[in-house]
C-alpha cells in the first residue's frame, strides 16, 4: 500500500499564510474573507428603453373583458404561462372567420368584436384578430402588443401589402414571441419548442434557414388553409414572405409608433398610396425587444467604521501594512437591497427569497437587508404586478470566503 507522507508543520504554516493572510486583532488570529460575485443576471440594460414600449393596462376595462371571455369558455390554465397563451391564440382564431374588407368603427376595442362576433356572426380582418388577442392575454396580466407587418412595397404597391398579429412577452421564456391569431400559428426552429418573435424570424431567414422553420398550428379554423399540416405550414410561410420590409408596433403611453427596419431600405411614409401616422424607424433590433417585467437590483453597505481612524490605530503607513491589516476592517456582505424596476404597474409588489430559505416573501417596500455571511448566498428577486403574474427573476450569488 502506496503511503502518504505529511508535509512539514512549518511549510503548512508557511503556504496557509500565504493563502489566506492572517492579521492580529488583540490576542486573535483572524483570516481576511473576501467578497465575490460568482454569477448573476443583475444588469441595468433592462431599465433602458423607452416609455414606448409601455402597454397602457386599463385595469376596468380589461376586469370586463376578463369576465366575458372567459364565460366564453377561455380557461386559465394551471400549467406554464406559455400554455395559457397558446390557450388563448386558440381560442381568439377559433371566434370568426376572417373578412379582410370588414372594419370596425375606430373606437371598437376587443369586448365591442367579440360583442358583435358572438350576436350578429360578424366577421372581421387580421387586423381585429390581432387587437382582440393582444388585449385579450392583457386582460390576464401579459405584455402585449399588436405588430403591424409591412412589405417592402407598402407605399405603393396596391393592396394586400400589410398583415396584423400579435407579440407577447412570455415571463417563463424570458422572450417576446410571435402570435398570428389569424391563422392559429407560431413558429419554431426544427428541434425546439420556443417560439420565435418577428425578429428572430427574419434573422433566421436573412441568415438562411427560412427550411428549418417550423410551422405550429394550434387552430385549423381558418377554411383557406390546406388540412394536411406540412402543406398548411408552407403555404403560411409563402404568405408570411411577403411581410419582411418592416414591422411597427403602436406607441404605448400615447407615444408615436416605432418601426424596424427589415428588407427595407427606405422609410415609408403612406401604406397602400393613403397617409398614414408614423413615427420614428430604426434597424436596431433590441430597441423593441427589451426584457420585460424584469428587476434591477442596487446594494449598498451598511455604514462601518471611520477608515481614517482605523487606520490611525492599527498604525498602517505601507501598503504592506494595509494589506496585513486588512481583516480588520474589509467590507462585510450586509446590505440594503433597493429593487429598481422597468414597468410601472399600479399596485406592483416585489417578491425575494434567499438560498438560506427558499421560500419567497413578498415585500411592502422596494428594498431589502440581506446577510451574506455564508460561504455561499443567492437572493432572487422578482416583481408581481396587480393581476398575480410574477416577472422574470433577477438573481445574485455571492461568495464570502
Amino acid at each position: 500500500m502506496k503511503s502518504i507522507s505529511l508535509m512539514p508543520s512549518l511549510f503548512v504554516l508557511l503556504l496557509a499564510s500565504w493563502l489566506f493572510p492572517l492579521v492580529a486583532i488583540g490576542n486573535d488570529m483572524v483570516s481576511l474573507k473576501k467578497i465575490s460575485i460568482v454569477k448573476t443576471n443583475n444588469s441595468p440594460d433592462s431599465l433602458i428603453f423607452g416609455d414606448w414600449i409601455q402597454t397602457d393596462f386599463d385595469t376596468v376595462y380589461l376586469n370586463k373583458l376578463k369576465t366575458y371571455v372567459r364565460k366564453k369558455g377561455l380557461k386559465e390554465q394551471t400549467q406554464s404561462e406559455f400554455d395559457f397563451v397558446t390557450a388563448a391564440l386558440k381560442w381568439v382564431s377559433d371566434q370568426w372567420v376572417h373578412d379582410g374588407m370588414n372594419e370596425p368603427p375606430k373606437s371598437f376595442r376587443a369586448l365591442d368584436i367579440l360583442n358583435e362576433v358572438h350576436k350578429k356572426n360578424t366577421r372581421y380582418r387580421c387586423v381585429e384578430y390581432g387587437l382582440v388577442l393582444t388585449e385579450v392575454l392583457q386582460s390576464f396580466g401579459f405584455h402585449t402588443r399588436k405588430l403591424a407587418l409591412r412589405s417592402k412595397d407598402v407605399a405603393y404597391g396596391g393592396f394586400g401589402q400589410g398583415h396584423v398579429a400579435t407579440e407577447a412577452w412570455i415571463n417563463d421564456l424570458a422572450k417576446w414571441i410571435f402570435l398570428d391569431p389569424q391563422f392559429g400559428v407560431f413558429i419554431t426552429t426544427t428541434g425546439s419548442d420556443v417560439p420565435l418573435n418577428y425578429s428572430e424570424i427574419f434573422i433566421e431567414r436573412r441568415e438562411g434557414r427560412w427550411d428549418g422553420l417550423r410551422v405550429k398550428f394550434v387552430s385549423f379554423a381558418n377554411p383557406n388553409m390546406p388540412k394536411d399540416l406540412n402543406e398548411a405550414g408552407r403555404e403560411y410561410k409563402k404568405f408570411l414572405e411577403r411581410y419582411f420590409g418592416f414591422i411597427t408596433i403602436s406607441g404605448g403611453n400615447g407615444h408615436a409608433p416605432i418601426s424596424l427596419l427589415l428588407e427595407s431600405q427606405e422609410i415609408s411614409l403612406t401604406f397602400q398610396g393613403l397617409p398614414t401616422d408614423n413615427g420614428l424607424f430604426t434597424t436596431q433590433h433590441h430597441l423593441l425587444y427589451p426584457e420585460m417585467n424584469k428587476v434591477a437590483l442596487k446594494l449598498a453597505y451598511r455604514e462601518g467604521e471611520d477608515i481614517v481612524q482605523l487606520v490611525k490605530k492599527l498604525k498602517i503607513e505601507t501598503n504592506e501594512d494595509y494589506i496585513r491589516h486588512m481583516a480588520a476592517f474589509a467590507a462585510i456582505p450586509e446590505y440594503e437591497i433597493s429593487i429598481e424596476s422597468n414597468r410601472k404597474f399600479k399596485n406592483q409588489s416585489y417578491e425575494y427569497r434567499t438560498s438560506e430559505s427558499g421560500l419567497w416573501v413578498t415585500l411592502k417596500a422596494k428594498s431589502i437587508f440581506w446577510s451574506a455571511m455564508r460561504k455561499m448566498n443567492r437572493i432572487e428577486v422578482r416583481a408581481k404586478n396587480s393581476y398575480g403574474r410574477s416577472g422574470p427573476i433577477t438573481y445574485i450569488e455571492l461568495k464570502y470566503d
